[in-house]
């Protein structure tokens, strides 16, 4: 048994070496590399050959070791050039052989598995067998053929025969003996009886002229004939018929009792078999479905969450791998991948282009220009201050600057789950959708104007204490150009609705939001220059604003219409307290008297509107937009016009 198990190890190992071996002949370029050969011929002649591609030549004389140097060196250039062309022509040449991670680790679970089943099938099925060589019936018979028949010996062993039958287990049916004993020769024929020779208790031979067996069971005396009746009863495969060594004796038995039993135990170990098949197969099976269907069913699910979901699953993290360190399946480089194309693509796209991807995957056909949506949204406009004097004085370190801010941009943006869009070199489009938690959410501080207004105060007050930043405006270049130059950002918020979409053709798409409202908020940035804010706010924003921390530090500047838009709207700025350091007194009373200004301005009451500017500006000298309203009424002899609709127009974009 042994034996046997180390050849089939032998086997599988010299199987494996084999795959291995005709692999590599598959990969590399076997039949065109060069082979020297030399043969002797019957006197004793060399013979020197030069295969090249299977084309051969023989030369003679033979070659000195001058001539096999060029030859190999002509080999080898050949060979050079052959692989140099090969590797031009195929770039992937390398990789075409090398096995894969999952077909190496299926391979060997496989060979494992082959080896070990067809070791427990060799140890196992040799024990399930029942051996029915059974010599006791024909070895028992020759008992009988030393003694006359009906003598006392013989009905000795007769009985000594039915005894051994009955406790054996063997069912005779039937027993017949030959007649036509020989004496031997020192017993006269005087003893010996006319009738069987019956005085005789030994038998020197058989006459071979007696072919007849007369029947000894059942009993004569029964009148039955036991050889045509288990002819009768049983089939021939359910009879044992064994005759004696010399032919004298024959007997009939019934082994279906044993034929049943050894019925059974086949197809016990059938059943053994079969679950072992079983076994072996779900275990091969099971190392298929793990390293193959499983990532295989996976990636179809993860291109169906893409599809469902393609934002929650750019934000997918894939457990850690278990196997062997080091090793990585290549269904996992895909699973990974996926991944990382979906992350790309909401870095590359936006929130807006996610969309395109979804629709894009669960269709047939590629069409990137998808119908656009309606959405509405609070719309944010940021704008890094003198970008071009820096541009020019950073020169190549301009993009990491750029960079720096947008990094800080986007991250407060996300934070506070809003969507950065467009960046336009120095200027950033954000966007904080209206969702339906939104409408039902009524919690305080929760709204997308809330998230919108507080993502912009903490990018303020990050650019004023960002370090790095500040490195940055410290540059000689800069400092020189513009002394005592400090980061700064202009900001617009505005709440309208946009459609959503494409913008562009199959060649090259950018996901965008269309809409006046989104202009609004560029021009309320652009605003921030004039009345010499950080950040302007449309009334759309504060009515949405549901915060009353956020409400008490906005505060009313101005009506207003901008270019492009004939509907005046109310302007406000959101006063930060690290931007009242110049305020005298109080905030609160500084703002109730600053808007009852701006309401006396809108109604026309010049007078007592610059009454009260005149005292806000004694409390707040730095406060820029007391000056532009006193700025725009002196313009007009701080005479209210005839064509006064208590709004003025903003002509500058």
């Amino acid at each position: 048994m042994l034996e046997v198990n180390l050849i089939m190890a032998r086997a599988a190992q010299a199987a494996k070496s084999f795959t291995r071996a005709a692999k590599w002949m598959q990969t590399t370029d076997f039949s065109k590399s060069v082979i020297i050969s030399t043969a002797k011929n019957q006197h004793g002649h060399v013979f020197h050959g030069t295969c090249l591609g299977f084309q051969c030549s023989k030369i003679q004389p033979p070659l000195t070791n001058h001539h096999y140097h060029q030859l190999f060196r002509h080999g080898y250039k050949i060979r050079e050039a052959q692989t140099n062309k090969a590797a031009e022509s195929d770039t992937e040449h390398h990789y075409k052989g090398k096995p894969s991670q999952v077909w190496t680790r299926l391979s060997e679970l496989t060979s494992q598995k082959l080896v070990l089943g067809m070791l427990v099938l060799v140890i196992l099925i040799p024990n399930l067998r029942i051996y029915a060589n059974d010599y006791g019936p024909v070895s028992s018979l020759s008992m009988l053929d030393h003694s006359p028949l009906y003598s006392s010996h013989f009905n000795d062993s007769l009985e000594s025969l039915y005894e051994f039958y009955t406790n054996h287990g063997y069912k005779l049916l039937y027993l017949g003996v030959k007649d036509g004993c020989f004496s031997p020769p020192y017993i006269s024929c005087d003893e010996c009886t006319s009738s069987s020779q019956n005085s005789s208790m030994i038998c020197s031979g058989l006459d071979p002229g007696v072919a007849t067996f007369q029947q000894v069971y059942p009993l004569p005396s029964t009148g039955l004939d036991g050889k045509k009746q288990a002819e009768a009863k049983y089939r021939p495969s359910e009879l044992l018929i064994a005759t004696s060594d010399s032919g004298r004796s024959e007997a009939f038995f019934s082994i279906r009792q044993n034929i049943t039993r050894g019925i059974q135990y086949d197809t016990g170990a059938t059943v053994i078999i079969l679950l072992i098949l079983s076994a072996w197969s779900f275990f091969l099976s099971w190392d298929s479905n793990k390293l193959l269907i499983q990532p295989i069913e996976g990636m179809v699910r993860f291109v169906k969450e893409l599809a469902e979901d393609p934002v929650s699953f750019a934000g997918k993290i894939l457990p850690p791998t278990k196997g062997e360190e080091g090793k990585v399946m290549e269904t996992r480089v895909v699973e990974a991948a996926l991944i990382k194309i979906a992350r790309l693509t909401k870095v590359a796209l936006g929130d807006a282009g996610m969309d395109i991807l979804s629709v894009n995957l669960k269709g047939t056909a590629f069409n990137p220009m998808i119908p656009g949506k309606k959405i509405r949204a609070c719309f944010g406009f940021c704008d890094i201050r003198n970008f071009t004097d820096a541009t020019e004085c950073l020169q190549e370190d301009v993009m990491v600057f750029v960079n720096k801010i947008a990094d800080l941009v986007h991250n407060k943006v996300v934070i506070y789950h809003g969507y950065p869009n467009k960046n336009i070199g120095d200027a950033f489009l954000l966007v904080w959708k209206k969702t339906i938690s939104d409408a039902a959410n009524k919690k305080r501080g929760s709204s997308f104007a809330d998230r919108a207004l507080r993502s912009f105060l903490d990018i303020i007050y990050s650019v004023e204490t960002s370090q790095t930043l500040q490195a940055y405006a410290m540059h000689p270049a800069i400092q020189r150009r513009m002394p005592g130059y400090k980061i700064r950002l202009g900001f617009g918020l505005h709440v309208g609705w946009a459609i959503e979409g494409a913008i562009g053709s199959s060649h090259k798409v950018d996901p965008s939001y269309l809409s006046p409202h989104v202009n609004m908020a560029s021009r309320l940035e652009a605003a921030t220059k004039q009345y010499g804010v950080v950040l302007l706010l449309s009334e759309t924003v504060v009515s949405n604003l549901t915060k009353s921390s956020l409400q008490d530090n906005c505060r009313r500047l101005d009506r207003i219409t901008v270019k492009g838009s004939m509907e005046p709207m109310i302007l406000y700025t959101y006063d930060m307290p690290m931007f009242q350091k110049d305020l005298v007194g109080n905030y609160s009373e500084y703002k109730r008297t600053f808007e009852a200004a701006v309401d006396d301005y809108i109604d026309g009451k010049w007078h007592e509107a610059l009454d009260k500017l005149h005292w806000c500006q004694h409390l707040w000298p730095t406060d820029k937009p007391i000056e532009v309203l006193i700025t725009f009424m002196a313009s007009h002899k701080n005479m209210v016009p005839e064509t006064w609709k208590g709004y003025r127009e903003l002509t500058e974009k």
